[in-house]
């Protein structure tokens, strides 16, 4: 694996190129980010997201929460445990990472007046974390910060961002970690990412919209098998038999049909107008 990481060679804070430059900021003058500061910043951060984001479909407050418990729960079955210091910024990372998300892949397609459009979303949410965060960490801290929250970039080819420290990959596999809540829960959040979409981009029909979704199941293989070194053994089984059954019932164009096809009425191009499915 390469030696240069991606995500952290450009800066792209103004304020922690500065720490950078001239690190005078010692560590005992930080505030000290015990759970009881935790708590109050995530309070803060979520009612921020809850404003700026919950009218998106997907990237939202109820994202970002699935995210930090999906972070929370591979934490506590790591092989080998990680330090305190390294919780915390997985933890920053999983509750910052989508900040300020105007619910479009790419932000400078947006056609309403947004902040920092000539930045992609996982910049400006490095940015804002960066901004909240310069007091409580230090500045190598806040580039790992950086590094973290650019990991999760996706579907954005002309950014080089990929995860490539172990903490990168173990976000990067929590930002697609939904399936762990089932599959209606795991359809509905692919449901809503696709109401995201550019409609020409959407699906045509439940057909390709299963087609897709496999695809997309495969990259989750791919990546749990990413990080599978740094997983207790037995959480990586039952991770992986939780896919299972998302591949089967997704691969059953029948159920689907019958079923789940209520639930895109109107997201896919060619769904019925009807009503969801009790």
């Amino acid at each position: 694996m390469s030696s240069i990481n991606p995500n952290t060679q450009e800066v792209i804070s103004p304020l922690l190129r500065l720490a950078l430059a001239s690190p005078t900021k010692e560590a005992s003058s930080l505030t000290p980010l015990n759970d009881a500061e935790f708590d109050r910043l995530k309070i803060s951060a979520l009612s921020r997201i809850r404003e700026e984001c919950d009218v998106n479909p997907y990237h939202n407050s109820q994202h970002i929460e699935l995210v930090l418990k999906t972070i929370d729960t591979i934490i506590q079955n790591l092989s080998e445990k990680i330090s305190q210091r390294e919780a915390t910024l997985l933890r920053l990372a999983a509750l910052y990472h989508d900040f300020g998300h105007p619910g479009k892949t790419i932000r400078s397609t947006v056609n309403r007046d947004i902040p920092r459009k000539d930045l992609s979303n996982e910049e400006y949410a490095a940015l804002i974390a960066d901004q909240d965060l310069q007091n409580h960490l230090t500045a190598k801290e806040r580039l790992d910060l950086q590094g973290l929250i650019l990991a999760t970039t996706f579907g954005q080819a002309e950014k080089p961002y990929k995860p490539t420290t172990k903490l990168e990959r173990l976000l990067a596999f929590a930002d697609i970690g939904n399936f762990i809540e089932g599959f209606d829960a795991w359809l509905i959040n692919n449901r809503d990412v696709i109401k995201e979409t550019d409609p020409e981009k959407r699906p045509k029909n439940m057909i390709e919209f299963i087609k897709t979704r496999l695809a997309f199941i495969k990259h989750v293989e791919e990546k749990l098998v990413d990080i599978k070194e740094f997983l207790d053994p037995r959480f990586f089984d039952q991770l992986r038999s939780m896919l299972v059954p998302i591949k089967t019932q997704l691969a059953d164009v029948h159920l689907m049909k019958t079923k789940y096809q209520g639930l895109f009425a109107g997201v896919l191009a060619e769904a019925p107008a009807i009503s969801p499915a009790a």
